[in-house]
């Protein structure tokens, strides 16, 4: 698997504060072994599909393992957060989640295996009250109204 120019970056910054945690200023090979080995087990960990246990080629650093099931939940949530002009950090219910995966035709068992693949990719975060988008801003917008579950 090639790796980019960011990892590599990564690779070299992770090396350099492995070093400094040694209160050394050089960086030796064995720095650069763990930190490689540390990003192996990273990106096999990150290619490996949850519900199968198989190395996945299609999954990969830039997201698209994320399968087709998750992708459509995922834009529904910001649909529903752009639709209502809701505030995005208010949580969805599991329960709200897994019945709109079920009005798509997908069994319970399926529906519930693709909400806690999403929270495991780190795509939906488990927080009080249910599970939220993963922040892709750090600027809050408090004019915004709040979830109510709808009591799907």
């Amino acid at each position: 698997m090639l790796i980019t120019t960011r990892q590599l970056e990564s690779l070299v910054r992770l090396a350099q504060a492995r070093a400094k945690v040694q209160l050394r200023s050089v960086v030796t090979a064995d720095d650069a072994k763990d930190v490689i080995d540390l990003m192996k087990r990273s990106l096999y960990q990150m290619c490996t599909d949850v519900e199968t246990g198989q190395i996945d080629a299609n999954r990969g650093p830039c997201g698209a393992g994320r399968s087709k099931d998750g992708r459509a939940l995922v834009h529904w949530m910001r649909d529903e957060i752009a639709r209502n002009d809701l505030d995005p950090s208010a949580p969805f219910s599991h329960r709200e989640l897994v019945a709109q995966l079920q009005r798509w035709a997908y069994s319970e068992a399926k529906a519930e295996k693709t909400v806690a693949h999403l929270n495991a990719m780190g795509d939906i975060l488990t927080t009080t009250g249910g599970y939220k988008l993963r922040a892709t801003s750090s600027v809050a917008t408090p004019a915004k109204k709040r979830r109510t579950d709808p009591g799907v």
